[in-house]
């Protein structure tokens, strides 16, 4: 019994170390620094995110563990963006947001780092209760141009703080199986393929004069067009039924 409780113990150690050099200190500096981190409480990493002005991360709350080795090399201000490489992994993630239904666990990713890159080959997750992956590859991070991929049965008001403009709510569920690829600055000229399916989606905006409710329907992607069977909405009075 005692070792098993020395074993626990050494499972729960947490090690962060920062080594390296920083010259000429200020909005300029230039970095050579080596990060390594083992079973950090994600918890506190989302707690510090939480306070931020990033509508994605405004707060976030959490837990889980990460692990990091990382090389972080270049100089910082206007224009400029340190290079990192190495990798980030993180496992038995939990994310919440204020106000959303459900929240994201089970989250598990390894992140890979190159100059001006990142992929992550697998990553997995339950919303709501329902198993998720996804895929991500970016490049040319001032201008990123990027690879995806998602998979799994959305509860949209879990992941609307995630995907949705400030002040919208969504509802309802989205099955997905989506691949793109593209500029990210530009999402009307992502190449998409795959399709998802929509079941009771709702959307509530201050952009809108009546919430749209009841929307329905199968959407289709190639890299040519998109088709729509099937659909229909509801929007105060209004209701509208299309294929196209």
């Amino acid at each position: 019994r005692l070792r098993a409780r020395k074993l626990e113990r050494r499972e729960r150690r947490r090690e962060l170390g920062l080594s390296g050099l920083v010259d000429d200190l200020g909005p300029r500096a230039r970095l050579d620094l080596r990060a390594k981190g083992a079973a950090i409480d994600l918890g506190q990493v989302l707690d510090f995110l939480a306070a931020s002005d990033a509508a994605a991360l405004h707060g976030i709350g959490g837990g889980g563990r990460l692990d990091f080795d990382l090389a972080i090399r270049g100089a910082l201000g206007p224009g400029a963006m340190p290079m990192v490489s190495g990798t980030l992994t993180m496992a038995d993630g939990v994310l919440r947001y204020p106000g959303a239904p459900a929240g994201v666990e089970g989250l598990a990713l390894t992140a890979r780092f190159a100059p001006d890159t990142v992929a992550i080959g697998d990553a997995r997750a339950r919303v709501a209760g329902q198993p998720v992956r996804a895929a991500l590859f970016a490049t040319r991070f001032a201008d990123p141009w990027v690879r995806f991929a998602v998979q799994g049965d959305l509860d949209l008001a879990a992941v609307a703080p995630m995907v949705a403009p400030k002040d919208t709510r969504l509802g309802g569920r989205a099955a997905v199986n989506v691949q793109g690829s593209g500029r990210a600055k530009d999402p009307a000229s992502l190449a998409l393929s795959g399709g998802a399916k929509l079941a009771d989606v709702s959307v509530q905006s201050p952009m809108l004069p009546n919430k749209v409710e009841a929307v329905r329907g199968d959407i289709r992607f190639s890299q040519s067009r998109a088709s729509v069977t099937g659909f229909s909405a509801r929007s105060g009075k209004s209701s509208i039924a299309l294929d196209a």
